[in-house]
């Protein structure tokens, strides 16, 4: 069809709905939006049509989201259940209350050992960054 289309000298649109979330399996990586779009693109396509169909996604969520996908990075939103931890991790004041996180991160190439560990595992103080708030 995009071949088709192609030859007739028209532009191809494809389309990925659910891009924050879908009913059952919960959010959706970002990584698989980035993925899926590739793939779209591969096959021919022009432009991606991104859509949250089911509406649970909110703009800073989205903007996050194209933020780490156009950056190269996966990202994904989980709600947030614990607040009193998550306040006194990251500094949020008691008059906010985070409804989710945003988790960014580069996607996992390989699955091979590092030649690094042959030193051993750094602790995870050494070696994870956590932000903080900041109004």
């Amino acid at each position: 069809m995009i071949e088709r289309a192609k030859t007739a000298g028209l532009r191809v649109r494809g389309y990925l709905s659910m891009v924050v979330a879908d009913p059952w399996d919960g959010p959706t990586p970002a990584t698989v939006v980035a993925n899926s779009s590739r793939q779209l693109l591969d096959f021919g396509c022009d432009e991606i049509s991104l859509g949250d169909t089911i509406g649970v996604g909110t703009p800073g969520e989205v903007s996050a989201l194209l933020t780490a996908v156009d950056a190269g990075l996966g990202a994904v939103f989980f709600g947030v259940f614990d607040q009193p931890t998550l306040r006194q991790t990251f500094g949020i004041p008691e008059e906010y209350t985070a409804v989710g996180v945003v988790a960014v991160g580069h996607a996992k190439t390989k699955d091979r050992p590092s030649p690094s560990l042959k030193r051993g595992h750094r602790a995870p103080a050494d070696v994870v960054r956590r932000g903080r708030w900041s109004s």
